[in-house]
């Protein structure tokens, strides 16, 4: 074990973190770290580079050497500390994150302090080493992209500009550390933290009866057994076919007719009836692979994490078109409602899903943010699959609601309900940069003249989407919900 820090503010020496458990422990948001390196948020809204509740124990990779523990052996591992940083705290912040992204836990402990009055950064990190941060993890062009906007920011240009060559040369010269995952990684042990036993699965549905009963059956067959399946059907009551249900037992298949259609208040209306302890979050036209349940368990008993969000394969795709940086257990920038088994009480503690999105896609993303920002553990399960058939019709489809990055002749663009999400978890100056990005990143959904429509309409497009938004606030009052949490 290292210690690293300044041992005044170090809590009763007994309380040293237990590295057996921790890779990294630390409590870099309450010692400088929050809102450092935010550059990043100008051309991501991966929730990893927000800086969740520092009051709270939670995931964090702002770590300061004000107060860290990690394993000497780790920074090894890792492939060293990155010499093209200019300052100690960035390398340490960019080992914690390179050790996140490999299946690490890294760890904000705010109880190590000792008093409430606790040091800070007298200024931001060096500019030149938010830019290399970018160019390691996000790419060039995110580098550019946020540089580009940082302009209208920093009054200083000719700063700007000097550190962005300056962090391109330092790139250059110094080759990223080589970082592997490891199995000293602590993410996933070799204990049983925790045990699963009774579960929930959730199934919203409108109108994809052709599809449910085999997503209804790949869920009985799983091994361990789910202990109930609960479909919520908002099927207008015109095309409701209610024999579907008649092979299944009403204890083990329980059906909720709801005539106010909306995958939150559909998800959030199995929540609060679930009988289990954990709410296995499904859909309707979607098979569960025949270990996909016991992936999930093992996972969450072995990590002690709060949830595990696995992977949906096209019919015709296998794992081996899972992505192999991203094949194996980390603490995940993503959450499939379609596969993620969580705790109901965690679910309940952040308000369950947002109405806001009920017709609109980005359900998953915010319900992630959220778990994220209070403290909340999500793993990736890549050994999680099932299979997605992506039924062409019912679902959200009938409210429109597609891609993300994808518009149609009329539709506002960004998606309303993404606008929604980009005000409520970034600072004003980062909205329009953000939504533009989602033009840009429309570039690969469409062809030529989608294209050039998208563009010349895109003030009128932005300019509806903004009014919807003021809509999805007034229907919501959630934003005042979730403040104790976040």
């Amino acid at each position: 074990m290292c210690e690293v820090g300044l041992f005044p503010y170090v809590s009763q020496l007994e309380q040293v973190p237990d590295l057996e458990e921790c890779d990294i422990s630390h409590a870099g948001l309450l010692l400088g770290g929050k809102g450092q390196l935010s550059l990043t948020q100008l051309s991501s809204t991966n929730w990893l580079f927000l800086d969740p509740h520092a009051e709270r124990r939670t995931t964090s990779w702002k770590a300061t050497p004000a107060l860290c523990w990690l394993r000497p052996k780790l920074i090894q591992e890792m492939g060293g500390v990155d010499p093209a940083y200019q300052s100690p705290i960035t390398r340490l912040m960019d080992l914690a994150y390179r050790v996140l992204v490999a299946g690490g836990r890294v760890c904000h402990e705010p109880a190590w302090l000792t008093n409430q009055e606790t040091p800070v950064l007298s200024a931001n990190l060096p500019l030149v080493d938010q830019f290399v941060f970018l160019q390691r993890h996000l790419g060039s062009w995110a580098t550019t992209y946020a540089t580009f906007w940082s302009y209208f920011s920093i009054k200083d240009k000719q700063h700007i500009w000097k550190n962005f060559w300056l962090a391109r040369q330092l790139v250059k010269q110094y080759a990223a550390p080589f970082t592997q995952t490891s199995p000293t990684l602590h993410l996933v042990g070799e204990k049983k933290k925790q045990t699963i036993e009774r579960i929930s699965a959730i199934i919203p549905t409108i109108n994809r009866y052709e599809y449910l009963p085999q997503a209804i059956d790949s869920l009985l067959r799983s091994t361990p057994a789910v202990n109930e399946i609960i479909v919520v059907d908002q099927t207008p009551i015109e095309h409701r076919q209610m024999a579907i249900y008649n092979p299944y037992s009403s204890e083990k298949v329980r059906v909720f007719f709801l005539d106010e259609a909306g995958q939150s208040v559909a998800r959030n209306t199995a929540i609060q009836a679930a009988k289990g302890e954990w709410c296995l979050l499904f859909e309707d036209d979607t098979v569960a692979w025949d270990d996909m349940l016991a992936q999930h368990v093992h996972v969450l008993e072995y990590s002690g994490a709060h949830a595990s969000t696995g992977v949906s394969l096209a019919p015709w795709k296998n794992v081996e078109y899972i992505p192999q940086r991203i094949r194996h257990y980390h603490i995940a920038d993503v959450l499939a409602t379609g596969n993620a088994l969580v705790k109901k009480s965690v679910l309940q503690d952040v308000h369950g899903l947002d109405r806001a999105f009920d017709r609109g896609s980005g359900a998953d993303h915010d319900l992630g943010v959220r778990l994220y920002l209070a403290g909340y553990e999500i793993v990736f399960n890549y050994k999680a699959i099932e299979t997605h058939y992506k039924a062409p019709s019912g679902g959200m489809r009938t409210y429109g609601a597609w891609w993300r990055h994808r518009s149609t002749f009329w539709s506002p663009f960004p998606p309303p309900t993404q606008v929604y999400t980009i005000q409520r978890y970034y600072v004003r100056s980062f909205w329009l940069p953000l939504y533009l990005l989602y033009f840009l990143k429309a570039m690969k959904q469409h062809n030529t003249i989608e294209l050039v429509w998208l563009w010349l309409s895109a003030p009128w497009k932005l300019v509806r989407s903004l009014r919807l938004v003021k809509k999805l606030k007034e229907k919501s009052a959630f934003l005042e919900q979730i403040e104790e949490v976040v």
